[in-house]
């Protein structure tokens, strides 16, 4: 096999995100429970094993500009994650980006009595320039 064949190979085992980079501590959101959800009382919220971070987008980062986006979902009782598009601009590119990072969340469902529902939920990302001091 050729150099460049083996490069491919080894290539192929590694995981992207829905970035197509490879996922490292900095790019991927630690497990926990998801805050902001439009929960029933006594229901217990979703979890977050696993997720991108959204980027920031590079040609805003070049300008210099900064956002706060507000992603809005639902968690089925699978706890697959669909994006609901409704209070943001989708042509924005911090939400675009936000809404490509989701793609790969995984969750366990939020529950009820025990028993998996569907809920919809709000999570906040604070888009900001490092400053340098």
């Amino acid at each position: 096999m050729g150099v460049l064949s083996s490069l491919l190979v080894s290539c192929a085992d590694v995981k992207l995100n829905p970035y197509r980079l490879p996922y490292t501590e900095e790019n991927t959101l630690r497990p926990a429970t998801v805050r902001g959800c439009h929960l029933p009382e006594g229901a217990a919220p979703p979890f977050l094993e696993f997720g991108s971070i959204p980027l920031y987008p590079i040609s805003s980062s070049r300008k210099g500009e900064e956002s706060t986006i507000a992603l809005n979902y639902t968690v089925n009782t699978h706890g697959e994650v669909s994006l609901n598009t409704g209070l943001d601009d989708p042509q924005d590119y911090f939400f675009s980006h936000a809404a490509v990072a989701i793609q790969d969340w995984k969750m366990r469902p939020a529950k009820l009595n025990g028993t998996p529902i569907t809920v919809q939920c709000r999570t906040m990302f604070y888009y900001r320039m490092e400053k340098d001091f």
